[in-house]
This record gives structure tokens, C-alpha cells and sequence, in this order.
């Protein structure tokens, strides 16, 4: 409680006036009421009380009318300045009183640290964060804490290892010295946390590259995750994904296209963990061929010459392994090179029918003939 006592003579006014400052909680009522005695001076018929957050600068102006005292509404936690001044039947304001001022009471302010999630067994550390608007010592409190946990109150800071898995709500105060609080509720969940990339295997097929005439490859496998693997999934890098049967053991039937298959397989796990595995598959789904270029692209060759080189080329799917060469009158050869091939020949007097054949990786053939006359 704060008295002042003024004496101020106005024109044709005697003030003689009593200020008393008496605020209530502005944390519970928001309010601020400025108290003075009354004037002695019978030409004083009512009063002006005024109220700002600046000393000598008033936003606020009241007409109290001739009681002693006038209610603000104000923010809780705010210094504001105060004065009144008298006034009489014209209503012009006479000098004012002696300024007095005031800081309202306000709760602690707690900020709500949102949602929650840690992990069962694991080391938490949380703090809770509260300022007062009148600098009063704070202290917190928490209600429905997960079990392990503990509140240290005057740092507001929750350590522990929870134990049981579950959602909690929690209930967390933030006090003044006064008796002034606030509240703020969060949600908390302790779950299992995943902490490791799950493993993979690819078992069948067992060898990369593997080699096959299908169209499509039987692709077998198994997954682990210390909490759960959520799904494995598939990529052919010539194109085409999809989704394995099963997690912890999965199958595929992958689509090929001719020639090698770069597959990739992708086990996932909750929190998003990923461990991936691959596999080249060649798929030979056509025969090879052959041609011969030299010494003629025809089918048959007149020379006097006792030897002949000749050459030609071969493609396949998945790859040439040999190119070998046979006469009509049983001799026999492999010729230099796959893709690119050639072969020295001896022919004797007559016509000699020239064999070329050529093998690819799964065992499939092609061949062309040449039928050579030598003079």
C-alpha cells in the first residue's frame, strides 16, 4: 500500500488529496485499483484517474465521478503508472497527483514441450522451461510421469530410464514464490526404439551371375530387424519393381529381359532403416548367331589356294563362349576370337563344305556353312 499526500491549488480549486495504491492478484482477477482519499474542497465534484506503462504518459483516461477509487483491467506481469486529478462542475481536469506505480502479479509462464516419444530402457533427459513476468523464483511440478522417471523441481529437469512401454499423459506446473502457477499438459509415448538397419540374405538363388533361359527368375531370401522388418521390396535396373512375398522369410518371382538383370533387394524395417542386396541374373532367351564375312559373304568360295583365313562375327543375349569350326573331311578347329572371329582352313583339291558353330553361356548354338571348290 502506497499514501501520498498533495497539496495543490488550482484556480478557484483547493486539492488536498490522498492517493492509495492497492492492486489485487492480476494473475486471478486481471484488474488494478487506484485508491485516494477524498478532496476537502467544495468546489470538487468528481475525478479523473489515469493509467499508463509509461511514467508521465497516461493511454488510459477514467471519469471515476466523485468516488475514491477507480478498478482498472490490466495484463498480468506489467508495470504501469498511475495518477488522478480533480475536477469540477466545468469538468476541467486539475493538476495531477503525485505519480505512483505498480508491478501486477502474473503466473509463471510454462512452455509446452510438445509430444513426447522416447525409447523403453534408454537414457532421458528432458527440461522444462518456464520464465516469470515478476522475476519470482519458479519451482515445477509433473503429475503422470512414465514410470523411471523423476522431476527435479527447482531445474525443472526429468531424468530416468522408463520402464513401461505405454502412453502417458502428463500434467507439468510451473510456480511463483507467491502462489501463482500455470499448467501445461503433453503427451508422452515410451516405445520400443529401433536402433539398428535390419539384415538381408538372398539364399536361392546362391551364385551372381546367375545364368537362365527363363523370362523370369524364383529369387528367395530372409530378413531380421531387432524390432520388425516391415516389408522387402525388389528393382530390375532394366526395369520393373514390385514387392517380395513374406518379411522375415521372403520370396520373388522377378521379370527378365534377355541379357543381364541387375537385381536389387530392399529390406525395410518401422523406423525406415533400410538394408539392400543384389544379384545379377543373365537371362540367355535366344540362340546365338553367326555369319561369315571373308573371304565372301556368299555360300560358296572357288579358290586354288590350299588354305584359306576366314573370318566372321557372332552376338548372343548373354555372351559368346566358343566358336569352332569343322570340314566335310574331318578336321576340326577353334577359331581365334568370339564376337570377332577368324580361322586358317586347309582345303584339299574338290569342294570341302566349311562348318562354323558357335556356343553361348547356357549351351545354346548357331552356325553357318561355306562351301569352298578348290581347282
Amino acid at each position: 500500500m502506497h499514501r501520498y499526500r498533495l497539496y495543490r491549488y488550482a484556480p478557484g480549486v483547493l486539492s488536498f488529496i490522498c492517493l492509495c495504491l492497492v492492486h489485487a492478484s492480476a494473475a486471478l482477477a486481471g484488474t488494478l485499483t487506484l485508491a485516494w482519499d477524498p478532496s476537502t474542497s467544495t468546489t470538487v465534484t468528481g475525478y479523473y484517474a489515469y493509467l499508463g506503462t509509461s511514467s508521465g504518459t497516461y493511454t488510459v483516461f477514467a471519469d471515476a465521478g466523485n468516488a475514491t477509487s477507480y478498478t482498472f483491467t490490466v495484463e498480468p506481469g506489467t508495470r504501469y503508472f498511475l495518477s488522478v486529478s480533480a475536477h469540477g462542475d466545468d469538468g476541467s481536469p486539475g493538476p495531477l497527483a503525485p505519480e505512483v506505480t505498480a508491478v501486477t502479479e502474473g503466473a509463471p509462464v510454462l512452455l509446452n514441450p510438445g509430444t513426447l516419444t522416447s525409447g523403453v530402457n534408454t537414457t532421458v533427459r528432458v527440461s522444462l522451461l518456464a520464465s516469470d513476468p515478476n522475476g519470482d523464483q519458479v519451482t515445477f511440478g509433473a503429475a503422470g510421469l512414465p514410470f523411471g522417471l523423476t522431476l527435479d523441481a527447482p531445474s525443472g529437469v526429468i531424468t530416468g530410464i522408463p520402464t513401461t512401454l505405454g502412453s502417458y499423459t502428463v500434467a507439468a506446473t510451473a510456480s511463483d514464490s507467491k502462489g501463482n502457477s500455470s499448467q501445461q499438459a503433453f503427451a508422452w509415448t515410451i516405445a520400443v526404439v529401433d536402433t539398428l538397419a535390419p539384415t538381408l540374405a538372398i539364399t536361392s538363388p546362391v551364385t551372381s551371375p546367375f545364368l537362365t533361359t527363363s523370362t523370369q527368375v524364383s529369387v528367395a531370401g530372409t530378413a531380421g530387424d531387432d524390432v520388425g522388418v516391415t516389408g522387402v521390396s525388389w528393382t530390375n535396373a532394366r526395369g520393373g519393381s514390385g514387392t517380395a512375398t513374406g518379411t522375415t522369410a521372403w520370396s520373388a518371382a522377378v521379370p527378365l529381359v534377355g541379357g543381364s538383370n541387375g537385381l536389387a533387394f530392399t529390406a525395410r524395417d518401422a523406423a525406415g532403416r533400410t538394408t539392400t542386396r543384389t544379384l545379377t541374373v543373365s537371362a540367355d532367351l535366344a540362340a546365338p548367331t553367326i555369319r561369315i564375312t571373308s573371304p565372301t559373304t556368299s555360300t560358296s568360295y572357288r579358290t586354288s589356294s590350299s588354305s584359306l583365313t576366314i573370318r566372321g562375327s557372332a552376338a548372343d543375349d548373354t555372351g559368346v563362349r566358343t566358336v569352332t569350326w569343322r570340314t566335310s573331311s574331318g578336321r576340326t578347329g577353334t577359331a581365334t576370337g568370339t564376337t570377332s572371329w577368324s580361322a586358317s582352313v586347309p582345303f584339299g583339291i574338290g569342294t570341302t563344305t566349311f562348318a562354323v558353330t558357335v556356343t553361348d553361356s547356357v549351351g545354346r548354338t548357331g552356325s553357318a556353312t561355306l562351301s569352298v571348290t578348290r581347282r
